[in-house]
């Protein structure tokens, strides 16, 4: 028998995120503003833009809003 794979779970797949939530970028941010792989701060939701996000990157704390909430996913146990 073999094991189920926990699939990852991206931000987009959920709408019950508690925010504040530490998230992990899939891809390279707008003009290098963060690097795949990075830790995010995401602030939670944009109420009249579904599927966007307002994320605070921890190496430089500049915030950006209206992101694609699909861009990130959240980390697991061991990649924090």
């Amino acid at each position: 028998m073999k094991k189920k794979q926990k699939k990852q779970k991206f931000l987009g797949t959920t709408r019950k995120i508690k925010y504040p939530v530490v998230v992990i970028a899939i891809e390279d941010g707008w003009k290098g503003s963060w690097e795949k792989g990075d830790l995010l701060l995401c602030l939670g939701e944009i109420s009249n833009m579904l599927g966007h996000i307002v994320v605070v990157c921890r190496k430089t704390g500049k915030i950006f809003w209206g992101v694609h909430e699909w861009t990130f996913r959240i980390p697991t146990d061991n990649e924090y």
